[in-house]
């Protein structure tokens, strides 16, 4: 299949992505903006232009059905959900919680692939498997990835309830499913783990702009050529080990996209499904930030992470439709789609690990998109760190 064609479906899918900016205080999706930032030229976006975007484009109707009809992908469970009358099929990474399961654990193959770009009217080279003694005590981007809570197990307990020792977003699941994944549930042994392995670093020039920050400096590139080196590529991929078996995480370092111009910025992360031309299957992966600039309020180092992880767990192909809502969190008008890290970006949770001090992002239960009956989350709850007490609000 051509390779524009692969880039228009990817393009179809990029509703999933991950959009934070900086705007001037005000209302719950506001963050502080930067001085850095504020004082820049005209050349820049202004803090005005930081703000949430939203792409609302549809899902390629022959990756979905390539999926229907069979074809190899990460493993996934499939299930119709009714709520008011009307019926939403929904497809999340792993075993079905709903349904005993004689070994309900997922391990999935996953890979991290540095994406270390170089800006060609800079020199300046973002390289994620580059010491950084400015901002991460001469540690790497994916160092400090592979030891944070979105790779490294733990035990985690939340208002005295034991939720078990995993990697961050199976925890999430857990909790998400509490109702069947506690003990005395029907699957108290629930797991989706992510088994990791760090592939050679790719390494592109790009064009784009940069802005100094409170710690180091932001890079900013053009989300559509990005796609295009990125899809030049997908051989390399695939001898790397990449299939559509396996979950690749492409992973930047400080650096963040915009559509078209710098005042549609800021993307700092997206995942997508499209299908490989390689082995006929379809390909789910996600691209996402580490972030050590501090620019970016609640979304500091592995918080985009585990914002786009848990959407490619319970959102893989996408998109799984649900009820309208809306007006909170990053979204300023109404979606109708799964995406559990959206209505909570720029909320942070702390996790102490023995490398440091992480940030992964609080997300929404399942039973928050779906307000029929009970919550099946921890305390009945509709997010994992009880922010959320009631479901969402339909959105008008």
């Amino acid at each position: 299949m051509a390779k524009q064609s692969m880039a228009h479906r990817l393009r179809q899918r990029r509703c999933a992505a991950l959009l934070v900016a900086v705007v001037a205080a005000s209302g719950v999706t506001a963050l502080a903006s930067s001085p850095a930032v504020s004082a820049a030229s005209s050349t820049h976006p202004s803090a005005h232009a930081w703000r949430v975007r939203a792409w609302r484009a549809p899902t390629s109707a022959g990756t979905r059905a390539r999926l229907a009809a069979g074809a190899p992908s990460v493993p996934m469970w499939h299930r119709t959900v009714v709520s008011g009358g009307v019926s939403y099929p929904i497809s999340m990474v792993g075993k079905n919680p709903f349904v005993h399961q004689t070994n309900p654990v997922t391990t999935v193959p996953t890979f991290i692939v540095p994406i270390s770009l170089t800006f060609t009217d800079t020199g300046d080279v973002y390289d994620p498997t580059a010491a950084d003694h400015a901002c991460l005590g001469g540690a790497t981007a994916v160092a400090r990835t592979l030891r944070s809570p979105v790779f490294t197990k733990r035990a985690y307990t939340v208002g005295g309830t034991s939720l078990g020792t995993g990697q961050f977003v199976d925890i999430f699941q857990r909790a998400n499913f509490f109702k069947f994944t506690k003990p005395g549930g029907i699957n108290p042994g629930y797991h989706v783990n992510l088994a990791v392995k760090v592939l050679p670093k790719l390494e592109l020039s790009v064009t784009g702009t940069e802005l100094a920050t409170a710690c180091g400096k932001v890079g900013m590139i053009d989300i559509n050529t990005f796609e295009y080196q990125l899809l030049a590529h997908l051989d390399d991929f695939a001898a790397a080990g990449v299939t559509s078996k396996t979950f690749p995480l492409l992973l930047l370092n400080n650096v963040v996209m915009y559509d078209g111009t710098t005042a549609n910025c800021c993307i700092l992360g997206f995942h997508a499904a499209i299908e490989n031309p390689n082995d006929g299957g379809v390909q789910t992966f996600a691209v996402a930030e580490y972030d050590s600039t501090r620019l970016f309020h609640g979304n500091n180092d592995v918080g985009v992470i585990t914002h786009e992880v848990g959407e490619w767990m319970d959102d893989p192909v996408g998109p799984n439709t649900t009820p309208s809502w809306g007006h909170i969190g990053q979204v300023s008008g109404c979606q109708e789609n799964l995406e559990v890290g959206d209505p909570l970006t720029g909320t942070a949770m702390t996790v102490v690990m023995p490398s440091g001090v992480y940030h992964p992002q609080e997300m929404a239960f399942f039973s928050w998109f779906f307000p029929t009956g009970p919550s099946t989350g921890l305390y009945r709850r509709y997010s994992m760190n009880g922010t959320f007490k009631t479901p969402a609000q339909p959105c008008t």
